[in-house]
């Protein structure tokens, strides 16, 4: 905060009653980070092959993440451990509406098969990708493990819907053997 202040040539405590406290500025940052992810381009058209779209778009989150560790590692790390009523809610919705896009275009083109609705598949692949991002901000996976994580996740939600069409597909891409994934789990139990 004092070198926020001096940047921004204000006093220490004008930085406080501008902006808050420390949490504030970090949740903002991350805040920051989501709307990137979420705007970011997607390789496989949702239209044409959602599934496809699903694990691009999973891919583009992680890759985001991994892309600078010696910025979000830190970062989350702290907030990961700092509660707030206002700035974490929305940033865990923030997540969720990112999610609920790609499970939208599985369920828009009618392949979100069972009792799974659009919300459901974004807010468990949300919360499971937040265990694996905390994972991965506190060094206990790297990566690729942490690629896999959510690939896997993917594949088994996914494949609990019941398409037949996909089933050869999701159980190739969430088989964690070739991925060190069961290895790297079974590590940190």
């Amino acid at each position: 905060m004092r070198e926020l202040a001096a940047r921004a040539h204000i006093s220490h405590y004008t930085s406080y009653n501008l902006i808050g406290n420390k949490g504030t500025v970090l949740y903002t940052l991350l805040h920051r980070a989501i709307d990137r992810i979420t705007n970011l381009p997607s390789q496989a058209d949702p239209n044409f092959d959602p599934l496809s779209y699903a694990f691009d778009m999973g891919d583009l989150a992680v890759e985001f993440y991994v892309s600078d560790p010696d910025f979000f590692r830190p970062l989350l790390r702290f907030l990961f451990g700092v509660s707030d009523a206002e700035l974490r809610p929305a940033f865990m919705n923030k997540g969720v509406r990112h999610w609920h896009a790609v499970a939208l275009a599985i369920w828009q083109s009618g392949d979100l098969v069972g009792h799974v609705s659009p919300e459901d598949f974004a807010s468990m692949i949300n919360t499971y990708f937040g265990g694996a991002l905390g994972l991965w901000s506190h060094d206990n996976i790297d990566a690729a493990v942490f690629f896999a994580h959510i690939r896997h996740a993917m594949a088994i939600s996914l494949l609990a819907c019941g398409n037949k069409q996909w089933e050869a597909r999701l159980v190739a891409v969430g088989d964690c053997k070739d991925t060190g994934l069961c290895s790297q789990t079974a590590r940190i139990s």
